[in-house]
């Protein structure tokens, strides 16, 4: 589950405000530093200071230049897993890291150049704890020398897991959100050319008949406003799918959850489109339980069932047959406990191709009929918008000359709501 926007904001605040406590923290340990308070020459630190470490919530830790580990403070013990005992018996850095080569290097650069160090800035490593659990660490570093002049790194480290892990969730939240934001630039562009064309057409052929309506016969007359009224009822249908799916995306349209007697809706649904089917002589057939109730949304299903017939009747040829079908799964494991609607028709079915195109913001796929009907492709979008609000989901099975087949499943009772 993504967190939301905000919670990552409120941990980025909370990470800054560590890190400046880390940052005052290893000041005051320069400091002692420079008092000559905070080792001896066996690199041992002085008891007080021992206990201030070890009651840091960070980990602190002195490392020699080939890595052997001198000193864990308390935190660092817990973090690690690695005890006294541990350090005692020769622990080296490079056998707690994912890469060992990385603290090589690291070392390296800081014991050669440590005027360019930046001790404000922490480097990221994985580090492997004894029990085998993966972490990543900040280090923030500094080298320092003993009486004798031999040259130790000093470390503070900080568990960065968690951070790293809510930043690479807010980076792929980011990077989601500007593919949806392009998505929908690329779907109103779309909506844009799809809107002016009926309108272009209404105006055309609306100026013809103004400009010579009397030298028109009523039969052309009657040709152009037919013409007129198609454009008409495409450029209404898209803008009313537009303003549903519109709606839904910004949560104004409202989840009304009720007890449905699915066969009854989807007798309505199929009076709904019985004219354009009887035109085209399309028998529609259904398989459904009288009985069967379902809790749903009764204008959204509706909607669903309403625009797949339709697109079912525009796809078949005259005189072919749709066929919908409504089960209950009840003990079958797989969908137990949802109902499963199919949708089927003997038309000319969809290439593969063009299958990948459906139900996806950015293209609105639309062909026309077989009567050369018109679409919009937001049709199948809404569908899909509506049924996962129900936690359903809807896909397609489709063969070219063929027919197709388009089903959706969402719970017969769904608690979410109730």
């Amino acid at each position: 589950m993504e967190v939301p926007i905000p919670i990552y904001e409120e941990l980025f605040i909370k990470y800054n405000k560590a890190e400046q406590i880390i940052y005052e923290q290893k000041k005051l340990i320069q400091k002692l530093q420079r008092n000559d308070v905070l080792f001896d020459s066996k690199f041992e630190p002085h008891k007080i200071l021992t206990k201030f470490a070890d009651i840091l919530p960070i980990a602190i830790t002195l490392v020699d230049l080939i890595g052997n580990c001198l000193y864990l403070n308390k935190f660092g013990h817990a973090l690690s897993g690695y005890s006294q005992d541990d350090i005692s018996n020769g622990l080296n850095v490079k056998d707690i890291l994912a890469n060992p080569e990385d603290i090589e290097s690291f070392i390296n650069r800081v014991s050669q150049s440590p005027e360019d160090t930046d001790i404000n800035k922490g480097e990221e490593f994985l580090v492997k704890s004894k029990n085998g659990r993966f972490f990543y660490v900040l280090i923030y570093s500094q080298i320092i020398l003993n009486e004798d002049n031999k040259p130790a790194l000093l470390g503070v480290l900080v568990d960065h897991t968690y951070y790293r892990e809510v930043g690479e969730k807010y980076m792929t939240a980011e990077k989601k959100l500007r593919q949806m934001n392009a998505a929908k630039d690329r779907f109103f562009s779309i909506i844009a050319h799809d809107l002016k064309n009926p309108y272009n057409a209404i105006l055309g052929f609306s100026e013809l008949i103004l400009g010579n309506i009397k030298s028109y016969s009523i039969e052309q007359i009657s040709n152009y406003v037919n013409i007129m009224h198609k454009s008409a009822t495409k450029g209404l249908l898209l803008l009313d799918n537009l303003l549903k799916w519109s709606m839904s995306q910004t949560g104004k349209l409202g989840f009304q959850l009720s007890r449905v007697n699915i066969s009854e809706l989807l007798s309505e649904s199929i009076d709904f489109v019985s004219e354009k089917a009887a035109i085209k002589g399309i028998k529609i057939n259904t398989i459904c339980s009288e009985s069967l109730m379902v809790s749903c949304d009764k204008n959204m299903i509706d909607t669903v069932l309403r625009n797949l017939l339709t697109n079912a009747i525009k796809f078949t040829r005259a005189n072919g047959a749709i066929e919908v079908q409504i089960i209950n799964y009840e003990s079958n494991e797989k969908e137990s406990g949802h109902i499963h609607v199919t949708v089927a028709d003997n038309g000319i079915g969809i290439l593969e191709k063009d299958k990948k195109k459906l139900f996806r913001v950015d293209t609105l796929f639309s062909t026309q009929g077989t009567a050369f009907e018109q679409g919009t492709g937001l049709g199948l979008l809404l569908c899909q918008d509506f049924i996962h609000k129900h936690d359903g989901q809807i896909w397609v099975e489709s063969e070219p000359g063929k027919g197709s087949k388009f089903h959706f499943t969402i719970p017969s009772q769904n608690l979410k709501y109730e």
